[in-house]
């Protein structure tokens, strides 16, 4: 048999006033932790690195980066939530003699590739489509099967759930396999966008070109474009980089979103403008962060009713 517990009694008034302030000290630590703890879930921030001694680190991830001749250093960031602002940090392997400015703008990283020319013959268009098979949906592009990783990144990359045609009679088995769909993947050829001015764009081998086709022609054969902003390519934000106080190798700065935050897409992109060169530069830290307030806990708990909504493919509800 288990004996039941002793129950201790503390008569000694200095074991006793330690008991109580012993838990008046627990709870104390379990409250501040409990804030701590909610804080972190409900005003969360999301970190991207990338290492230029080691380009091809696992860890990296910020994408396409390239440097033009001008010394434009441009990438993309790719995130679900959105943020108040964000912070950057350059950092040098040597004191630099750098006067930079950033710039972010928010859109899909296809939509920001250059305006090739206008199609007018529709044999030149093969529109992608979403098969579904089981519980995954393939985005069919060409002769190739894009298998999207989940709810989360349907909705980001700006699909349809209505888009999706049932693929059990299909044999997708003919279509080349790529890797998954993430947030932070470019949409492939065949993409169509359609912005806030009724123009459509299709895309095909790094350019964006326009569907130079009436507009009711193109309502009838297109039915689930991914909606875009013009303004995406206007409307940014702009910091001046700063040398840190405590490291002069360091330059920071940080970016409001307030401006872009209201545009469609889930991808960020950064120029970082006079900039040396790769070779003298180390690591390039970025970081989204939200603001304590009303508006951002009004967000996430909108944000969490979607992603509920996302999960069970509701579509029919607005919040």
């Amino acid at each position: 048999m288990i004996s039941n517990p002793k129950t201790v009694s503390l008569k000694n008034k200095t074991d006793i006033r330690l008991y109580f302030i012993g838990r008046v000290l627990l709870y104390t630590i379990l409250f501040f932790f409990t804030i701590f703890l909610a804080q972190k879930i409900i005003f969360p921030s999301k970190s991207f690195t990338y290492s230029f001694n080691h380009s091809k680190s696992l860890k990296n991830n910020l994408n396409n980066f390239t440097v033009s001749d001008s010394g434009i250093l441009s990438f993309y960031a790719s995130v679900l939530q959105r943020f108040s602002n964000v912070d950057i940090v350059l950092e040098f392997k040597k004191i630099p003699t750098f006067s930079g400015e950033a710039i972010i703008q928010k859109s899909y990283q296809a939509f920001f590739y250059p305006e090739g020319k206008p199609i007018k013959n529709w044999s030149e268009v093969k529109e992608n489509f979403l098969v579904s098979q089981g519980e995954s949906v393939y985005l069919i592009s060409g002769n190739k099967k894009y298998p999207i990783n989940n709810p989360e990144t349907f909705v980001a990359m700006g699909f349809n759930w209505k888009a999706i045609r049932p693929g059990e009679d299909m044999d997708l088995s003919k279509y080349e396999k790529q890797k998954l769909l993430t947030v932070k993947s470019v949409h492939p050829d065949g993409t169509i966008f359609l912005t806030n001015k009724n123009r459509y764009f299709y895309i095909e081998n790094g350019k964006k070109r326009l569907l130079d086709f009436p507009l009711s022609e193109l309502k009838k054969k297109i039915s689930y474009p991914i909606l875009v902003n013009e303004k995406s390519l206007l409307e940014l934000n702009s910091c001046q980089m700063q040398k840190s106080f405590l490291n002069p190798k360091k330059y920071h700065c940080r970016l409001s979103l307030k401006k872009i935050n209201s545009l469609p897409g889930s991808q960020y992109r950064f120029e970082i403008k006079n900039f040396p060169t790769e070779k003298s530069a180390q690591t390039l830290n970025v970081t989204f962060n939200k603001s304590i307030n009303k508006e951002n806990l009004k967000l996430f708990l909108i944000d969490f009713i979607e992603k509920v909504f996302n999960r069970l493919q509701i579509t029919n509800i607005k919040i």
